[in-house]
């Protein structure tokens, strides 16, 4: 390899390293509230996401009336719009007046509490998936977001995170 083709390669891997480094920064500076730590630094200096593996089977359910749910539990998540009532729950503890439902989802947290100032975290959590061809769900609370992935694409979807620099517990 010539020495201006390594000189070029060398160069684009400092860029690249330097550019995350500023988006991570930015998207940590978008965190207004004092004690909210959601990144860690690498060697590099360079701020990452913490996400943690929950190890639990989900369904995606939509549901006739909240009669069924098992609020107990320590997942459940409920949506009511216009047009439906969703659910997000326990495989195990779905509840029997289910219109439709899709099992073999698996989930990720993002540790920390989230800052509604916070600007592209699920944008670019995203976007390293899709570039991958793994598809998303997503459930948001007050505090943080849960990533949902299918199950058969699960651990392929935590190496890709992985590889760019998220921590994964």
């Amino acid at each position: 390899m010539s020495n201006k083709k390594t000189i070029k390669k060398l160069l684009n891997r400092v860029l690249r390293a330097a550019l995350r480094s500023v988006v991570a920064t930015i998207a940590y500076c978008f965190t207004k509230r004092e004690g909210i730590c959601i990144m860690k630094k690498n060697e590099l200096g360079v701020r990452m996401m913490e996400l943690k593996r929950i190890e639990l089977d989900f369904t995606v359910c939509k549901i006739e009336d909240i009669t069924g749910v098992d609020f107990g539990r320590e997942f459940v998540f409920l949506a009511k719009t216009d047009e439906e009532l969703s659910l997000v729950c326990e495989t195990d503890c779905v509840p029997g007046n289910v219109l439709i439902a899709e099992d073999g989802w698996k989930a990720l947290k993002i540790i920390g509490m989230l800052d509604f100032g916070m600007v592209g975290v699920i944008a670019e959590i995203s976007r390293h998936l899709a570039a991958a061809g793994i598809s998303l769900f997503v459930v948001s609370t007050y505090n943080t977001d849960y990533i949902l992935l299918k199950a058969d694409s699960y651990e392929a979807g935590i190496e890709v995170l992985r590889k760019h620099d998220y921590i994964i517990r």
